[in-house]
């Protein structure tokens, strides 16, 4: 595995050459790799062809770059075709954010641009994404894909609604969640395990985000080269309802193909007001078909009480992976790594997984490298993984404060309830509990027990938020001491629920 450091000459000597020496041989770098005499032009083609990864370091100097630009440019093309892995932009002067115009739309869209002044953290993160490249190439981990553990409420669930010879079979299945969380693995599981595909099998795939709407979809479609006789020139100016015919037609020849569509929806679909687009039901009213044809794994929780009379439509949500099935899955991967653990290894590593698939992998892969006693000692490398990968999730509210400060808030305990949440929203006026429908919409929260009384933050995501160790605004340590207060002087002739009482232990334990 090969990454490519993209760069100003400018900041060679401070800051890339520090990252390149700690990378070693894993890189394609100017005065290291490329060849005295050839033209620049040509050996930075050559050097990204041979690359997985492509990292570009940025700084006021690179965004200005005209060299920059074009391998930035060539970078987008490989990404298009499969032919680079990965791309890891890293922001190194901490004066520029990831709202700088000069920042590609595609790149600013994608990645969580976060400053890494240091050099020595960028090479750790840069390192962390050749080995996810690597594991989408080497042999090894073909195999690493017939590995899943728990989710077995879930696949249960799944065969069971496939074998209801009752109910005509689902043309689509949703499956909502946090990316990365495994909702597209579960549906490949549950797949194989309904005997729907073969264990070989692999879908196709289809990205959509929120920008892309029918057209997106209907371009991503006819680009698969699946279809021979649809026509979709002049695509912006057909009506509605030619483009739903358009999209229909589509999708009928891709599934003549016995292909099943794996797609991953950023609010196309579902959209964030957790509804399933109009257009979408509109193409699947034209769709011929009787069996399963469409996989969405969807960042917004469909609001899946409104199609409860539709069997096409089948609604799974993924949370992230309980302890013991990380735990489990830790195993898996060891014992196919032929790793010799102890169970005081198991014990010592165990804590530190939160709930992130790849950083199972991730710990289990630096164990095979490195020896368990130096694998423990990066200790911090593997819980700093799931929180750079859960703080993607965060960076979404970054421009909302209300709802950082909120999400802090309900992070601080296990679970609360709708009714203490009503209670804080009412003292504070602040609209909590719009808020927590958002969290729930994102899969940063979700509902436990049946009663859709009590919520929780989503573990990973808790874990990132209680390590920033940012303080609560002082509206919330006074709502939290006045229901304290309250609660002391009531408590033996009013209810609360659980989690209200939780609330009260919390704020006696940090003593407000």
């Amino acid at each position: 595995m090969k990454c490519f450091l993209s760069h100003s000459s400018s900041d060679k000597g401070h800051y890339v050459s520090v990252v390149a020496r700690k990378l070693g041989p894993n890189i394609e770098y100017d005065e290291m790799t490329f060849e005295a005499g050839m033209g620049n032009l040509e050996e930075i083609l050559k050097a990204m062809d041979r690359s997985d990864v492509f990292v570009f370091f940025i700084s006021k100097a690179s965004l200005e770059s005209e060299w920059v630009k074009k391998e930035i440019s060539e970078a987008k093309r490989l990404l298009d075709t499969g032919d680079l892995k990965r791309s890891f932009p890293v922001i190194i002067e901490t004066d520029i954010t990831h709202k700088d115009s000069r920042i590609p739309n595609w790149i600013k869209g994608s990645y969580n641009l976060k400053p890494i002044p240091r050099p020595t953290i960028a090479a750790k993160r840069i390192r962390e994404r050749l080995i996810e490249a690597s594991w989408s190439s080497h042999p090894m981990l073909k195999e690493r894909d017939q590995i899943f553990v728990g989710r077995n409420s879930h696949i249960g669930d799944f065969e069971r609604r496939f074998d209801d010879f009752n109910k005509r079979q689902p043309l689509v299945v949703f499956a909502s969640g946090l990316a990365d969380i495994g909702r597209k693995s579960t549906i490949r599981f549950a797949l194989r395990k309904a005997n729907i595909v073969r264990d070989t099998y692999e879908p196709i795939r289809i990205d959509l985000s929120q920008e892309d709407n029918i057209e997106g979809f209907i371009v991503k479609l006819y680009d698969l080269g699946l279809s021979q006789d649809t026509d979709v020139f002049g695509l912006m100016g057909r009506s509605a309802e030619e483009k739903v015919e358009i999209c229909a037609s589509l999708l009928q020849d891709t599934f003549a193909t016995d292909k099943i569509i794996l797609i991953e929806d950023h609010y196309c679909i579902v959209r964030y007001d957790k509804d399933v687009a109009p257009w979408f039901l509109d193409v699947l009213n034209q769709i011929d078909r009787s069996y399963l044809g469409l996989c969405i794994a969807t960042a917004a929780k469909a609001a899946k009480y409104k199609h409860v009379r539709d069997d096409r439509l089948y609604f799974m949500e993924i949370p992230e992976p309980s302890q013991v099935e990380s735990i489990g899955l830790f195993k898996r991967y060891a014992d196919h790594l032929e790793l010799e653990l102890t169970r005081l290894d198991y014990e010592n590593f165990s804590p530190l997984l939160k709930g992130f698939p790849e950083q199972v992998t991730y710990a289990a892969s630096l164990i095979q490298e490195s020896g368990c006693a130096a694998a423990f000692s990066k200790a911090d490398e593997i819980v700093s993984f799931s929180t750079f990968k859960a703080s993607i999730f965060i960076k979404k509210y970054e421009d909302d404060q209300e709802a950082l400060a909120f999400l802090r808030f309900l992070s601080s305990f296990d679970f609360v309830s709708v009714d203490f949440v009503a209670t804080a929203d009412e003292t504070m006026d602040a609209n909590l509990s719009s808020i927590l429908d958002r969290f729930v919409t994102d899969s940063v929260c979700e509902p436990i027990g049946g009663s859709g009384q009590y919520f929780r933050v989503n573990e990973v995501i808790r874990d990132a938020v209680v390590r920033d160790r940012a303080k609560l605004p002082k509206k919330y340590t006074d709502f939290l001491r006045s229901f304290a207060t309250k609660f002391a002087k009531d408590f033996d002739a009013e209810y609360y629920d659980v989690s209200e009482c939780s609330s009260s232990e919390y704020l006696a334990q940090i003593r407000l």
